[in-house]
């Protein structure tokens, strides 16, 4: 994977961890917690990875016998993986992500850690201090290393992280073909990107427990569908929804619609009209919004608004921005869902005119 599209979906699986409050003018804006440092320490872990899968290097040596404090890493990726060993707590970075799966190099990599007690071995002070166990500890540092290489890069492996893609991989093909065949069909098309949440105190709503179940998202979800549908009979054309799970946001949606951009103007409001149906027609006033077309300021690339067919460059952002955001953020984790339930879904594609 080349370094811009990982971090493209870096940044995207970065914001995926942000949750939903109201400042001082009741406005919803996106706020970042604990949540989102341990989701940089999975982004930083798994391009590491990354990168020790295919380096030629030795990361560790002992240091000489006449020189003092000299470090063992031998390179870069040695003094990142010690960094690592000592600085993170591997338990505590999964209790931030209950409901997920790690990228199997990642998980794959803290599994082989674990079994070899390099945490235990790192933060001990005997390597420090007597050179018999810090030849040891270098020694179980490399053979981690080269077991480590020779798993991820044996065909096993390969056919590991292809079934994990896959679903992702199928996802954005799906969406960039949707999106094509959405301007292919219609000359003027309105963008509106909506993600819905929940309030942090429904739990004492309606008589909801405090952890909604996937059966009562999904029937949030199919309320606000058939509101759309409802209130945009004549001018909507398709969408696209992604469902994901934080530990400080709960189940929340990001939603992609698009409607006839010939029949309807502000787009602002269109997107506060669909927050709002969420907000108290579909979940009865659990949830709440943020309205990604009122705030177009804090998007670097713009891919919300009215777009003409002719408007390739804005039509490439759209399917290389949000189509990536929507569907590859999964690269670094993925939602263990049941699979009774789906955690994306697209309307009919429009049939070109």
């Amino acid at each position: 994977m080349k370094q811009d599209i990982y971090d493209q979906i870096a940044i995207a699986f970065l914001k995926s961890t942000a949750t939903y409050r109201k400042n001082s003018q009741d406005e919803v804006e996106l706020v970042f917690t604990s949540e989102a440092t341990a989701a940089k320490a999975v982004i930083k872990l798994l391009s590491f990875c990354i990168d020790m899968a295919r380096t030629k290097s030795v990361l560790f040596k002992s240091k000489a016998p006449n020189r003092k404090n000299t470090q063992i890493f031998n390179n870069k990726l040695g003094d990142t993986l010690l960094t690592f060993l000592l600085d993170l707590d591997f338990d505590e970075l999964r209790a931030y992500f209950p409901k997920h799966v790690f990228n199997p190099m990642l998980d794959r990599m803290i599994l082989m850690l674990k079994e070899r007690e390099l945490v235990e071995k790192a933060r001990s002070p005997n390597w420090r201090i007597n050179p018999i166990a810090e030849q040891d500890f270098v020694d179980s540092l490399n053979e981690f290393v080269d077991a480590y290489q020779e798993e991820i890069n044996g065909k096993d492996f390969k056919v590991v992280l292809k079934n994990y893609q896959r679903r992702s991989r199928k996802n954005e093909k799906q969406l960039r073909g949707l999106i094509d065949n959405v301007f292919a069909a219609y000359p003027k098309v309105m963008v509106i990107r909506v993600d819905v949440a929940y309030k942090e105190n429904h739990s004492s709503m309606h008589g909801y427990e405090k952890e909604l179940t996937l059966a009562q998202v999904r029937d949030h979800r199919k309320k606000l569908l058939k509101q759309i549908n409802k209130k945009f009979s004549d001018s909507l054309i398709t969408y696209a929804w992604k469902l994901e799970y934080g530990l400080k946001k709960g189940y929340h949606h990001h939603f992609l619609i698009f409607l006839d951009g010939a029949k309807l103007r502000q787009d602002v409001v269109i997107g506060k009209i669909i927050g709002d149906t969420w907000a108290n027609v579909a979940t009865e006033g659990l949830g709440m919004y943020y309205n990604c077309n009122g705030k177009k300021e804090n998007y670097k690339e713009l891919c919300v608004g009215v777009f003409g067919r002719g408007d390739i460059e804005m039509i490439r952002t759209l399917k290389d921005g949000v189509a990536t955001y929507m569907s590859k953020v999964d690269f670094f984790m993925k939602f263990d869902w049941d699979t009774r339930f789906r955690s994306f879904g697209k309307g009919a594609i429009p049939k070109q005119k």
